[in-house]
């Protein structure tokens, strides 16, 4: 087992209605979006990474095993959200008690979610650091008015993370901890993607900052 104390979780259990299709799946030069998230993922070389998975569940863990094939040294794990369709809390907490359950160790937990491929690697180690070194107990992405994930969280918290079951997701424990929350500003968060239109301002976004 590594000695790293880092818990990655991927949120990838969505339904994608106004995209229209499993939109963890769509490409953007050739990789997957879950396929770029895992990446990055794997570049902060955590003790365990966790997809979470639900709608599209033979497709998306289809890719989840080709991953895991591609990357045999890598820890990736995947578990399904039978309630997915209740909202992100659920996901958080079925990815909390897959990662509690395959590494013990882990003392912090970084939650990202597989359609925000503008996010880069040393944009997600510059959060870890700061979760490292400041004596919060969340260090979460700022994007424009607002805030939420990519976020680490201390293990203090992992409880909490767990009860979630409806769509306020991590950010309700965000607000509750405010006190003990730092941010990060991270712009290109605000960048997901819902609809087809979205993806290819994307897809565009993408090539301009390959040029």
């Amino acid at each position: 087992m590594s000695d790293s104390k880092l818990g990655i979780i991927i949120l990838a259990a969505g339904e994608a209605s106004r995209m229209g299709q499993a939109k963890q799946l769509l490409t953007l030069q050739g990789q997957t979006l879950l396929d770029i998230c895992v990446q990055k993922a794997i570049d902060l070389q955590p003790a365990t990474i966790t997809v979470v998975l639900g709608a599209h569940f033979a497709k998306t863990q289809a890719e989840a095993k080709r991953l895991k094939q591609t990357h045999p040294q890598a820890p990736i794990d995947w578990v399904e959200n039978p309630h997915w369709a209740t909202g992100m809390g659920s996901s958080i907490s079925a990815g909390v008690q897959k990662t509690l359950d395959v590494a013990t160790n882990i003392e912090q937990i970084l939650i990202l979610l597989a359609d925000q491929p503008l996010i880069q690697t040393n944009q997600l180690q510059c959060l870890t650091k700061v979760f490292q070194t400041s004596s919060q107990t969340i260090v979460a992405s700022k994007y424009g008015e607002s805030f939420g994930v990519p976020a680490v969280f201390d293990q203090s918290l992992f409880e909490e993370l767990l009860q979630l079951n409806e769509k306020a997701g991590a950010k309700k424990v965000m607000k509750k901890h405010q006190t003990h929350l730092r941010l990060v500003s991270l712009p290109e968060a605000a960048f997901d993607m819902d609809t087809p239109e979205e993806y290819e301002v994307i897809k565009q976004k993408v090539e301009d900052i390959k040029k």
